[in-house]
């Protein structure tokens, strides 16, 4: 039962708090957690913060004033430890806190499921394998919101494995859904499939209490409700801006007549090229915010594929292209007094993502068409054996089908660090095909003696 929690365990340790640490670098992001808590990079790292190198020591600085840009439960991660280092290291925070508490967290919920795991070493092999792979754990360290949602996630499908042997486990995989909820807008969407989930999955139904799901449901709603209302009012604009302006236009040879359909002033076709992050932005352009901001920009940018139907499908085989990568280029691993060229990647525990884009770069079918085959072995398997499985997947599908739409439609830019939780979501689904596979294949007196756990 303890060998896959050791066994992770030395492998993200190795990685994760022995120097040189492995983590991603920042984006800009970052602020959404470093600012509330008033932390600045340290001075030697300050330079080369976004996308070169880790930063592996940050500062408490007072200077920096408390704003909160996003609601988010990767906050409630972070804030303790950065307490504590103003109490015991005089304000000096530790990239490593960040990496140690993602950790203890994954760990738990390996430990979790380790007792459905061990039944079968080759599939707990596996799964340490496929989520203790650096395109994961080197996002433990960083203050990206993606980590909590992924840590999270695997808790919460940790807890739900075990439903049937008390309450305990149904809190826990209540309080672990709040959190993946709250840890990312993007994420939170996903109640539109979670909430109904609640309601349809046999095993919730026999062994939860209605009162229970009902009061989650609520909870999940209202948590929803809170993330939005703290959501600044051009933040969901910025990805559509990309979508059009850096994507759309400069691959359109009528950039005008694209901008009339999406009901924009035609005279914007000279922001052409530019993203919502650069300074001559249109929405930082008081002569275009109003016209970017009054109208829905992604119900226009859903329109506009439907009249266009070529343009989505290039989209979306450019997503699967990205996807593929399996880590989003440009990104270091690694602090800037561990390794003299910038963006260098760690390559340590790379086995199954290294496999991945080996075998599928550059071949976005491929791609799509291996995880739909397992999509469809896993319901077959359900649909003729284990009918009970027949809603979690359905849910993980619906889930995954959700964050991929949204990363390739609605934005265009560092789509493969965006697509990080559809990778989880799939290599989900494709382990349960392979658990589901050898508990078919064990019942059957054939197979008994080659799969039995004993």
């Amino acid at each position: 039962m303890w060998l896959p929690v050791l066994a992770a365990a030395v492998i993200l340790g190795s990685q994760i708090l022995v120097p040189p640490i492995v983590g991603v670098a920042d984006n800009a992001d970052f602020v959404n957690v470093n600012i509330p808590l008033q932390l600045a990079p340290a001075p030697p790292y300050a330079d080369d913060r976004f996308f070169r190198y880790i930063v592996p020591v940050w500062v408490y600085d007072t200077r920096l004033p408390v704003y909160f840009r996003l609601i988010t439960s990767e906050l409630v991660l972070i804030a303790p430890f950065a307490y504590l280092s103003r109490v015991f290291f005089g304000g000096e925070f530790d990239l490593r806190w960040a990496g140690l508490i993602h950790m203890a967290i994954f760990l738990w919920a390996l430990y979790v499921a380790a007792p459905l795991l061990s039944r079968r070493w080759w599939v707990a092999l596996g799964v340490v394998l496929a989520f203790c792979d650096v395109a994961y754990f080197s996002f433990f360290n960083s203050m990206y919101m993606d980590a909590a949602s992924f840590v999270f996630l695997m808790l919460a499908a940790a807890f739900y494995l075990r439903i049937d042997e008390g309450a305990r486990f149904f809190v826990g995989f209540a309080v672990a859904l709040v959190f993946f909820v709250t840890s990312k807008l993007q994420h939170a969407y996903l109640i539109v499939f979670l909430i109904p989930f609640l309601f349809l999955d046999t095993r919730l139904r026999k062994h939860c209490a209605a009162a229970g799901r009902v009061t989650l449901a609520v909870a999940l709603l209202l948590s929803f409700a809170w993330l939005k209302s703290h959501v600044p009012a051009d933040y969901q604009a910025f990805a559509a801006y990309n979508v059009i302006f850096y994507h759309l236009l400069p691959n359109s040879a009528a950039p005008r007549v694209v901008l009339e359909e999406l009901g924009l002033p035609p005279g914007m076709s000279v922001l052409s090229g530019t993203t919502a992050f650069v300074g001559r932005s249109g929405i930082s352009d008081p002569r275009f915010r109003p016209a970017l901001l009054e109208r829905s920009l992604h119900v226009e940018l859903a329109r506009h594929y439907i009249r266009h139907p070529g343009v989505a499908w290039g989209m979306i085989k450019e997503a699967l292209q990205e996807s593929a990568l399996e880590r989003q280029a440009g990104y270091g691993n690694f602090a800037k007094n561990a390794v003299a060229e910038p963006s260098t990647r760690s390559n340590a525990f790379a086995l199954i993502s290294g496999a991945r884009t080996a075998i599928f770069e550059g071949r976005p079918i491929w791609y799509a068409l291996f995880h739909g085959l397992v999509a469809l072995a896993v319901l077959g398997m359900g649909w003729w054996r284990e009918r009970g499985v027949l809603v979690p997947a359905a849910l993980i599908l619906c889930m995954a089908a959700l964050e991929f739409f949204a990363s390739a439609l609605a934005d265009c830019l560092e789509t493969t660090r965006h697509l990080f939780l559809f990778r989880a979501l799939l290599d989900m689904l494709f382990w349960l095909a392979i658990g589901l596979a050898a508990k078919i294949f064990a019942a059957d007196e054939r197979f008994r003696g080659a799969f039995s756990h004993r």
